[in-house]
């Protein structure tokens, strides 16, 4: 059989900054491409690696249209949970969220928990607290191999290379596994890693939200139980880069980037005779010789904050 899978669609009634059009409307049109193409192979249901929705509570007309549009389909959707549309990280005090009503008012869409077949398992994984260093103890291990397709899908931030060290993550590398696939989700650029025969893919996020994921290709990946293989396609539907962000703020927001490096850089270095936040994040800007405009951003934030 085929089974379509995608994750990250970041479900929304609003549109993230820079981002143009109506995304809402855009986010709808690729899950009914994907239902489309789960119909086309007659697949027996669908796959979602979590955060469906991009918050704990959405409006009850979008999570109608959601599960109308499914309902319409008639094709099971198998989703993890993932961070956005939980509270506190934590999936038991979430009871009340969008989330779990879409769980308890339809039969369409259900929680992934662990699915088997005839020469198949799937084990879901959802998002908590430091997975990623729960995964670094633990790994992900399958109690017994047999003559089966072995296929695990985790909302965690799984990455093909070493990230910022700030950042709790886990690289293809140190991950001990022995299931035959992982199904990647939270990390939302594409890849596709094989360590040690295991495949590691992950078909990057269904809804770009920030202008840095502009050059995304929207796809999901076809998995055949037969063959076991795995296929990436690009959604038909998913529009081109210059019709979803407004372009000119790439260059502002790279500056951005760069300029907030500088910032992080320099805590290591800067020594401090108080603890005055403010004047200290102003301190590391005059050292570091960060722009006006990006200091008085950081100042806004940690007033904000």
């Amino acid at each position: 059989m085929i089974i379509p899978y995608f994750t990250d669609n970041h479900i929304s009634g609003t549109n993230s900054e820079n981002r143009v059009g109506n995304y809402l409307e855009d986010s709808l049109t690729k899950l009914e491409e994907i239902l489309q193409v789960a119909k086309e192979n007659k697949s027996p249901f669908i796959l979602c690696g979590g955060d469906l929705l991009d918050s704990p509570i959405i409006s009850l007309t979008i999570c109608d249209k959601i599960l109308d549009l499914i309902e319409e389909y008639d094709i099971p959707i198998y989703t993890l949970i993932g961070n956005h549309p939980m509270v506190n990280h934590n999936w038991e005090v979430s009871q009340a969220t969008t989330m779990a009503h879409m769980f308890r008012r339809s039969e369409v869409i259900r929680q992934l928990d662990t699915l088997e077949y005839p020469g198949l398992l799937i084990q879901g994984i959802d998002y908590e607290k430091d997975i990623e260093t729960k995964l670094k103890l633990d790994g992900l291990r399958v109690d017994s191999k047999e003559e089966r397709w072995s296929i695990a899908v985790v909302h965690a931030l799984i990455m093909p290379k070493p990230f910022l060290p700030t950042v709790n993550h886990i690289t293809v590398q140190e991950l001990e596994c022995n299931y035959d696939i992982v199904l990647c989700a939270h990390y939302h650029q594409p890849f596709h890693k094989i360590i040690d025969e295991i495949h590691y893919v992950n078909p990057g996020c269904i809804g770009r939200t920030s202008i840095d994921e502009a050059d995304i290709a929207p796809s999901i990946i076809l998995l055949d139980t037969e063959k076991r293989t795995n296929r990436r396609i690009i959604l038909k539907s998913a529009k081109p880069k210059e019709e979803v962000f407004d372009l000119s703020k790439v260059a502002i927001k790279k500056e951005f980037n760069n300029e907030i490096e500088k910032f992080i850089e320099s805590l290591q270095t800067t020594q401090f005779s108080d603890l005055d936040l403010i004047g200290i994040a102003k301190e590391i800007c005059r050292k570091s010789e960060v722009s006006e405009e990006i200091a008085k951003i950081i100042i806004d934030r940690i007033t904000k904050s």
